[in-house]
């Protein structure tokens, strides 16, 4: 999911610039609907990064989950040979 999510963010972002580029080139200022489709675009983006950012603390509570049960294992593992050894 976040390969395409980068995918889309990069190709939204070069379609700004290439709106921006477009009025600069020609000297003027953006029309409305130029205007409005950077704006639309600008909002996607920082949808687009916030997704991101929370799918990155969700894998970064996956790891603590598997931390912690590893960690459950190696007591449950130690407790075991404290056992054999009694």
């Amino acid at each position: 999911m976040s390969k395409e999510l980068i995918e889309n963010r990069n190709d939204l972002i070069t379609r700004a610039e290439e709106i921006v580029n477009l009025a600069k080139g020609e000297t003027r200022a953006l029309t409305d609907d130029e205007a409005q489709e950077v704006e639309d675009i600008h909002a996607q983006v920082r949808g687009i990064d916030r997704t991101l950012e929370l799918e990155e603390k969700v894998e970064g509570l996956e790891k603590i989950e598997r931390n912690e049960k590893k960690g459950d294992e190696l007591n449950m593992n130690e407790k075991e040979l404290q056992e054999r050894q009694a």
